[in-house]
Protein backbone atom coordinates (compact mmCIF):
# COMPACT_ATOMS: atom_id res chain seq x y z
CA UNK A 1 0.00 0.00 0.00
CA UNK A 2 1.39 3.89 -1.06
CA UNK A 3 2.41 5.61 2.19
CA UNK A 4 0.90 8.86 0.77
CA UNK A 5 -2.70 10.21 2.04
CA UNK A 6 -5.19 10.35 -1.36
CA UNK A 7 -7.96 12.39 -1.42
CA UNK A 8 -11.35 11.09 -1.58
CA UNK A 9 -12.07 8.14 0.87
CA UNK A 10 -8.56 7.06 1.23
CA UNK A 11 -9.13 5.43 4.61
CA UNK A 12 -6.59 1.99 5.58
CA UNK A 13 -8.38 -1.19 4.87
CA UNK A 14 -8.55 -4.74 5.95
CA UNK A 15 -6.89 -6.56 3.41
CA UNK A 16 -7.89 -9.91 2.35
CA UNK A 17 -6.33 -11.96 -0.19
CA UNK A 18 -7.64 -14.83 -1.85
CA UNK A 19 -5.87 -17.91 -4.20
CA UNK A 20 -7.71 -19.37 -6.97
CA UNK A 21 -9.45 -22.66 -6.69
CA UNK A 22 -8.11 -25.58 -8.86
CA UNK A 23 -9.79 -29.25 -8.69
CA UNK A 24 -7.54 -32.05 -8.02
CA UNK A 25 -4.36 -32.38 -9.10
CA UNK A 26 -4.29 -28.51 -9.52
CA UNK A 27 -6.12 -28.47 -12.44
CA UNK A 28 -9.16 -26.72 -13.18
CA UNK A 29 -12.47 -28.38 -12.60
CA UNK A 30 -13.88 -30.22 -16.01
CA UNK A 31 -17.22 -28.67 -15.77
CA UNK A 32 -15.48 -24.83 -16.41
CA UNK A 33 -15.38 -24.08 -20.11
CA UNK A 34 -13.18 -21.22 -21.63
CA UNK A 35 -13.68 -19.79 -24.99
CA UNK A 36 -10.91 -17.60 -26.79
CA UNK A 37 -10.52 -14.05 -27.39
CA UNK A 38 -11.05 -12.55 -30.58
CA UNK A 39 -8.65 -11.18 -32.39
CA UNK A 40 -10.70 -7.62 -31.97
CA UNK A 41 -10.58 -7.65 -28.23
CA UNK A 42 -9.70 -4.46 -26.21
CA UNK A 43 -10.10 -2.54 -23.38
CA UNK A 44 -10.31 1.14 -22.55
CA UNK A 45 -11.53 3.73 -19.95
CA UNK A 46 -14.17 6.30 -19.12
CA UNK A 47 -14.07 8.91 -16.41
CA UNK A 48 -16.60 10.31 -14.21
CA UNK A 49 -16.77 12.22 -10.89
CA UNK A 50 -20.06 11.80 -9.24
CA UNK A 51 -21.96 9.68 -6.48
CA UNK A 52 -24.95 7.46 -5.60
CA UNK A 53 -26.96 4.69 -8.22
CA UNK A 54 -25.76 5.80 -11.68
CA UNK A 55 -26.70 3.91 -15.05
CA UNK A 56 -24.08 4.86 -17.46
CA UNK A 57 -24.13 5.07 -21.44
CA UNK A 58 -20.82 4.17 -22.41
CA UNK A 59 -20.63 4.04 -26.25
CA UNK A 60 -18.38 2.38 -28.92
CA UNK A 61 -18.99 1.39 -32.27
CA UNK A 62 -16.77 -1.46 -31.60
CA UNK A 63 -19.75 -3.23 -29.11
CA UNK A 64 -22.44 -4.98 -30.35
CA UNK A 65 -25.15 -6.78 -28.46
CA UNK A 66 -23.04 -10.14 -28.67
CA UNK A 67 -20.04 -8.71 -27.41
CA UNK A 68 -18.55 -9.81 -24.23
CA UNK A 69 -18.13 -7.25 -21.21
CA UNK A 70 -16.34 -6.98 -18.04
CA UNK A 71 -16.05 -4.30 -16.13
CA UNK A 72 -14.90 -2.72 -13.43
CA UNK A 73 -14.75 0.69 -11.59
CA UNK A 74 -12.43 2.19 -9.37
CA UNK A 75 -11.74 5.27 -7.21
CA UNK A 76 -8.81 7.85 -8.60
CA UNK A 77 -7.02 11.11 -6.98
CA UNK A 78 -5.97 12.95 -9.96
CA UNK A 79 -5.23 10.61 -12.67
CA UNK A 80 -7.21 7.85 -13.22
CA UNK A 81 -4.03 5.90 -14.91
CA UNK A 82 -1.37 6.50 -12.50
CA UNK A 83 -3.28 6.75 -8.87
CA UNK A 84 -6.17 4.83 -8.72
CA UNK A 85 -6.64 3.43 -4.81
CA UNK A 86 -9.18 1.69 -2.72
CA UNK A 87 -10.65 3.84 -0.03
CA UNK A 88 -13.48 3.68 2.28
CA UNK A 89 -16.44 4.55 -0.46
CA UNK A 90 -17.96 1.60 -1.90
CA UNK A 91 -17.87 1.10 -5.64
CA UNK A 92 -20.01 -1.26 -7.49
CA UNK A 93 -20.22 -2.52 -10.73
CA UNK A 94 -23.92 -3.76 -10.23
CA UNK A 95 -25.10 -4.73 -14.14
CA UNK A 96 -23.34 -4.58 -17.80
CA UNK A 97 -25.53 -5.34 -20.45
CA UNK A 98 -24.03 -4.52 -24.02
CA UNK A 99 -25.98 -3.11 -26.90
CA UNK A 100 -25.04 -2.53 -30.63
CA UNK A 101 -22.96 0.53 -30.41
CA UNK A 102 -22.16 0.83 -26.63
CA UNK A 103 -22.65 -1.14 -23.03
CA UNK A 104 -24.74 0.08 -20.03
CA UNK A 105 -23.44 0.34 -16.42
CA UNK A 106 -24.97 0.17 -13.37
CA UNK A 107 -22.72 1.92 -11.27
CA UNK A 108 -23.52 2.44 -7.02
CA UNK A 109 -20.83 5.30 -5.39
CA UNK A 110 -21.29 4.80 -1.62
CA UNK A 111 -20.02 8.42 -0.75
CA UNK A 112 -21.91 11.02 0.23
CA UNK A 113 -19.79 13.90 -1.81
CA UNK A 114 -18.59 12.88 -5.78
CA UNK A 115 -15.33 10.93 -6.34
CA UNK A 116 -13.57 10.44 -9.09
CA UNK A 117 -14.51 7.60 -10.49
CA UNK A 118 -13.14 5.20 -13.68
CA UNK A 119 -14.70 2.48 -15.20
CA UNK A 120 -12.34 0.34 -17.26
CA UNK A 121 -14.31 -2.50 -19.76
CA UNK A 122 -12.79 -5.64 -21.45
CA UNK A 123 -14.57 -6.57 -24.68
CA UNK A 124 -14.39 -8.99 -26.85
CA UNK A 125 -16.38 -8.29 -30.03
Amino acid sequence: MSSHQASGSALKQDVVELKPVFGPEGKMPSDIQSKSLGTGSFSTTYQLRGNGSLRLNLQSNAIGAGSRVVASASEYNTNWNVDRFIGSATIQVLNVSPYNGGVWVDLSIGWSTPLNVCITLFVDP
